[in-house]
């Protein structure tokens, strides 16, 4: 049983243990909304993600999962042609780069 002074009710019923999960999920939802891919594709290409990566190593959970669901991600969109490597690898820069040039506490731009 786990002991309720020990843990607050939002780490109890937190869905997401960091923003960017929960930014990830989203856009793939809404990807999916949009009929850019089924559900059924979705769930293929993250199925595929884990099953390739688990013959190597152990999913920790948390991060290492978000991480495979946003390779699965950018792979699906990529095989669809609905963006392409080159161009997901362009926002990846961009977005290090604003990152990287924000002043401590304010929101980071593109």
């Amino acid at each position: 049983m786990i002991e309720l002074d020990r843990y607050s009710r939002e780490e109890m019923y937190k869905p997401f243990d960091e923003p960017w999960h929960a930014e990830v999920f989203a856009v793939t939802v809404h990807l999916s909304e949009r009929n850019l891919f089924s559900w059924v594709e979705w769930t293929d290409a993250l199925s595929e993600q884990i099953s390739k990566v688990k013959l190597r190593r152990y999913i920790d959970g948390s991060n290492d999962y978000y991480n495979l669901w946003l390779q699965a991600l950018i792979e699906l969109i990529s095989t669809k042609g609905i963006t392409d490597a080159e161009a997901i690898l362009d926002v990846q820069n961009r977005w290090a780069d604003a990152y990287r040039n924000t002043p401590h506490g304010k929101p980071v731009k593109l």
